[in-house]
């Protein structure tokens, strides 16, 4: 297998563990509290892999890293707005296929990526995987999971499905946040990638440090540790992604980072026991597929 397709595996293998580690968290501590404390473990790596590294910065490959943490953060907010609105079965699947789809686009139309019959197949396998798996048909969360409480009172306009545009806009905007965060990083100097991945996550957490939540409970020491970890995860899979984007290209790399939503499901089977529905079973079975596809060109 390629070596770019096993760096994207393995950035997907890494993003999924984060989340299942922060959904955990997430039980008792409000998301975007979660998602300040895993940009500031990865901002944590990479600021001390920069000190000793100490690489040199260049002015227009900055751009990129603003624009990699600007996404970030702006997925992250809208996510939440998303799922506080009580949007769960639509918002999850929505964000994540929309933060696969934008980057492939990226990658054929922009910067002139091959789309081969394998990447095409292997894509609609994917996104197809990435609805099975996020998608919840009885319209509950996660368990443990309570988006509607991390938003102060006064952002929670309602808990119903949402009949406007929010349903849709929310979702997608989310998805483009993240997909302009996934091509930031694509187009970062190959010297300067950890320095300028430090640069993304400070401007995201600097950019999330306003957002009101509602604290439900003292945040335990544990709980922060874990958080961090999960940090270092996301970190080290920014990492693997960019080297895979230049070994195979943007599109092929986001389309099997996409998958990363198969992990936490395969984690909770294997760890928690939990028995999965038919749905999610097809999604996995989905996301094999995929990567059997993509590798087999």
């Amino acid at each position: 297998m390629h070596i770019g397709i096993l760096l994207a595996i393995g950035a997907a293998v890494l993003f999924g563990t984060a989340q299942f580690l922060n959904a955990a968290v997430s039980a008792r501590v409000p998301g975007v509290s979660v998602a300040r404390w895993t940009l500031g473990g990865a901002a944590l790596v990479t600021g001390l892999a920069t000190a000793v590294m100490r690489p040199g910065v260049q002015t227009g490959t900055t751009l990129w890293a603003l624009l990699a943490g600007v996404g970030s953060a702006l997925g992250s907010v809208a996510l939440y707005r998303s799922l506080a609105r009580g949007n769960v079965s639509v918002a999850v699947p929505l964000a994540t296929t929309s933060s696969t789809a934008i980057p492939v686009a990226v990658g054929v139309v922009l910067l002139g990526e091959s789309a081969d019959t394998s990447t095409v197949l292997g894509l609609i396998a994917a996104l197809a995987a990435i609805i099975l798996v996020a998608s919840s048909h009885d319209n509950r969360p996660s368990p443990g999971f309570h988006p509607a409480a991390d938003l102060e009172p006064a952002d929670r306009t309602a808990l119903s499905p949402a009949t406007s545009w929010a349903a849709v806009g929310l979702p997608l905007l989310a998805g483009a946040g993240f997909a302009a965060e996934l091509v930031g990083v694509s187009q970062f100097a190959s010297d300067q990638v950890i320095s300028l991945l430090w640069v993304s996550f400070v401007v995201a957490l600097l950019l999330l440090l306003p957002v009101r939540t509602r604290e439900r409970a003292r945040t335990r020491r544990c709980d922060i540790a874990t958080v961090i970890v999960a940090g270092a995860m996301t970190a080290t899979a920014m990492v693997a992604f960019h080297q895979a984007t230049q070994l195979t290209g943007l599109s092929t790399a986001a389309v099997i980072v996409g998958l990363y939503p198969a992990v936490p499901v395969a984690l909770a089977i294997l760890v928690l026991r939990e028995r999965p529905g038919p749905t999610r079973l097809i999604g996995l079975a989905c996301a094999t597929v995929a990567v059997l596809t993509i590798s087999g060109r």
